[in-house]
Parts: structure tokens; sequence; C-alpha cells
């Protein structure tokens, strides 16, 4: 690539061999980027005029954090659709409200798993408590599977898009904590990494692979979604399931 720096003082011509692409470039650089390039300078021969030989181009400033975030988003997206979920999208932590009134509907136990899991509520901790645990996280991924319905009352393709969903999201954990061993896995429904939960009679046996549902953390799913330009509604006759994990 052969490219023109200017500045307020003047200009130098600049290269950027095949070679230093891959690593040395890695966002569409056009007309007017304010650019930080990284090299060595020569005198080309032919001309006799200075040149900058470039192995490395990156925007400056808040133009370069911007195009890590990118990078990042379609990363997780396209990692997100390979292992099965219909709809992907990055998460902003600071985005998260956890809301009293969504506890308390936890309490009507219309999933008959309050008070009976470490992972549900109250074992999971009060509303501060969850808080505490998301502040660690800037970012993450919400993902999303959906299922077309024959019927409002078809409970059997409710049952089966939620076995799909929880399927994905264990399996797609297992690929998140290869890389971010730290994170924050939050589901969809209560945590059924064992058969019996030894709750309140005994500590969790697995506390580093539990996880609770976004319910259970005080989360409303439709105002994660909104907030992080997320569908949670998709029609007649359709059911979502959204899960998410915080990554760092």
């Amino acid at each position: 690539i052969y490219f023109t720096l200017k500045d307020a003082g003047g200009a130098i011509s600049a290269i950027l061999f095949r070679g230093n692409r891959v690593k040395g470039l890695r966002f569409p650089m056009k007309d007017g980027d304010k650019v930080v390039v990284t090299g060595s300078v020569s005198v080309y021969e032919k001309g006799g005029t200075y040149q900058i030989y470039a192995k490395e181009i990156t925007l400056d400033g808040a133009g370069d954090l911007y195009v890590r975030f990118e990078q990042l988003k379609k990363e997780l997206e396209e990692m997100g659709k390979k292992a099965g979920f219909s709809h992907v999208a990055l998460l902003k932590s600071d985005s998260i409200e956890l809301m009293p009134e969504v506890r308390e509907m936890c309490k009507n136990d219309i999933c008959h798993m309050y008070a009976k899991r470490w992972s549900c509520p109250p074992g999971c901790g009060d509303l501060e408590v969850c808080r505490k645990k998301i502040e660690k996280y800037r970012e993450g991924i919400i993902v999303q599977t959906v299922g077309k319905l024959e019927d409002p009352l078809d409970g059997e393709t409710m049952m089966e898009t939620e076995a799909v969903h929880k399927q994905n999201f264990y399996e797609f954990e297992k690929v998140l904590r290869e890389r971010w061993p730290g994170m924050l896995p939050i589901g969809a429904g209560c945590c059924t990494k064992c058969k019996t939960c030894t709750y309140p009679d005994a500590p969790c046996r697995f506390p580093e692979q539990a996880f609770s549902s976004m319910e259970a953390y005080g989360m409303l799913v439709t105002q994660v979604c909104q907030a992080n330009g997320l569908e949670y509604y998709y029609g007649p006759c359709t059911i979502a399931y959204t899960s998410c994990y915080l990554l760092e």
C-alpha cells in the first residue's frame, strides 16, 4: 500500500508491504484518518526523497479503541452464530439494570425453583451481591435462540428450542472460557449442571461451573436486549431464549 502522511508542516511518502499487512494494518484505512505509523525512514534512491517503510499502522487515540471494539464485536458475533445461536450482540455491562421487581417475580415461584438451588434466589445472593459480580466486567455477549411455533400453545417446540439453546449455551461456554477463564455465564433458566442440587444442606459441588439465570440476577431480559440493540420479540408464534456471558 502506497500512501502519504501529512501534518501542518509537510508531507512524506510511505509504503506498507504485503508481508506486513496482516498484522500491521487491522482497519480499513482511508483519507483523513489520524494514524500512528511504526517503521523506518530511508531514502528512495530513484527520486532522492525520504520515505517511510511502515510495519504497523494504528488509528490514533479513541479511534484505535473503536476499531478494537468493532473487531471484538465482529469476532464474537461470528463465534456465536457458528455455535448455533440465532442472534448475537455485544453486551456492555454498564447497560444492565438489576431490578427488585424482577426478583419479586422470582419469589412467586412460577418455575418452582425458588429457594431450591444455589443458582436461584435467595441462594445466589441479593441484588447487591449480583451487582458486585457484574461490576467486575466491562463487556460480554448476548446470545439468543429463536424457535418457530405451530401455534401459541405449541409446548413441544418450546421445550425443544429451550433444550437446543441450553446445549449450545453449555458448549459455547467451554469455547469462551479457553480465552476468558474468568468469565461469568448467565443463562436462561436455572443451573442444571447437577441432577440434584445440594441446596441448602451443603455447598455447591461445582461453584466455578454453576450459573444463574438473567432473572435470578434481577435482569429484565427485554431491557438488556433493547439497551444493546437486540430484538426480543420476533413476531407471532415465536419463542426466544436469551442468555449472556460477561467476558472481561
